[in-house]
C-alpha cells in the first residue's frame, strides 16, 4: 500500500519520491484491489490512501506550480480516483471530475512538454473517459473531449506512423466519436418529430360565432303615420 508522502512545502521536486515513477507505472490501483485475501477493510483503507496521497500532491502543485514532477504525479493520482469512483457506488460524478482535473492538468504538461509520449497518451485517455462521463448530461462538451483526443492521438501517429497500437487507439477514438455524432442527430431527429407531433395534436381555436347584423330600425306604425298626418293638417299651410 502507498505510504502517505509529506506535504512539506520545502519539499525538493527533483528528490521528492514519484508514485508515478514506481508504483502507479507498474500497476493500476484497481489492480492493488485484486491482491489474494483482500478484504472490505483492505479496500477502504487503500481508498483513504490513495486520497491522502491526492490531497498531498495536490497540495504540493500548488506550492510549486511550476514543478512538472509535483503535478505528474498528482494527474496520476487522480486517474487512479477516477477508476476506483467509477466502480464505487455513486461514484460516477467523483470519476467524472477526477478526470476532468487530471485532462487540465496534462494539458498543460502536454504544452510544456509537447514531445512526451507518456502525457500525451495519458491526456488522450483522460479525455475519452470524461467524454465517456459527459455524452448522458452534455454532449456538446463530450463531443469537444472526444475531437480533442482524436487530435491528440493523430499527432502521436505522426511522429510513429508504424505503430499498429497508435493506428488502432486512434481508430478507436474516431468510431467513438461517430457513435456519439449519430446519436446526436438521432436526438435531434426524435426531438423534431416530437415537436412535430404537438404541432399536429394542438387543438384548434373553436369557430367564433358570426356578428349579428344589425338591427334595422323599426317601421312606422299605421297608427303612428295617420296621428303625423292629422297633426300636419291641424297646423295649417304656413304662411
Amino acid at each position: 500500500m502507498p505510504q502517505k508522502p509529506s506535504a512539506d512545502a520545502t519539499a525538493d521536486p527533483n528528490t521528492f519520491p514519484s508514485l508515478q515513477d514506481s508504483a502507479l507505472k507498474l500497476t493500476t490501483p484497481i489492480e492493488w484491489f485484486m491482491v489474494k485475501g483482500a478484504d472490505r477493510a483492505y479496500q477502504m483503507q487503500l481508498v483513504v490512501a490513495l486520497n491522502r496521497a491526492k490531497g498531498t500532491y495536490e497540495n504540493l502543485s500548488n506550492k510549486h506550480p511550476a514543478s512538472i514532477p509535483f503535478r505528474d504525479n498528482y494527474s496520476a493520482l487522480l486517474k487512479g480516483s477516477a477508476l476506483i469512483q467509477s466502480q464505487m457506488p455513486n461514484g460516477k460524478e467523483a470519476s467524472l471530475d477526477a478526470w476532468l482535473k487530471a485532462r487540465d492538468i496534462l494539458e498543460a504538461l502536454v504544452r510544456e512538454q509537447p514531445n512526451n509520449v507518456d502525457y500525451q497518451a495519458r491526456l488522450a485517455e483522460s479525455l475519452l473517459n470524461a467524454a465517456r462521463g459527459q455524452k448522458d448530461k452534455d454532449a456538446q462538451q463530450a463531443t469537444a473531449n472526444l475531437e480533442r483526443a482524436v487530435e491528440v492521438r493523430e499527432q502521436m501517429l505522426a511522429a510513429k506512423p508504424d505503430d499498429k497500437q497508435l493506428q488502432q487507439d486512434l481508430n478507436s477514438a474516431k468510431r467513438e466519436l461517430e457513435r456519439m455524432a449519430t446519436a446526436k442527430k438521432a436526438e435531434a431527429g426524435k426531438a423534431k418529430q416530437a415537436t412535430a407531433a404537438a404541432e399536429d395534436n394542438k387543438p384548434e381555436a373553436a369557430d367564433q360565432p358570426a356578428e349579428a347584423p344589425a338591427a334595422a330600425e323599426p317601421a312606422a306604425t299605421d297608427a303612428a303615420a295617420a296621428k303625423t298626418e292629422n297633426s300636419a293638417a291641424e297646423a295649417g299651410p304656413t304662411p
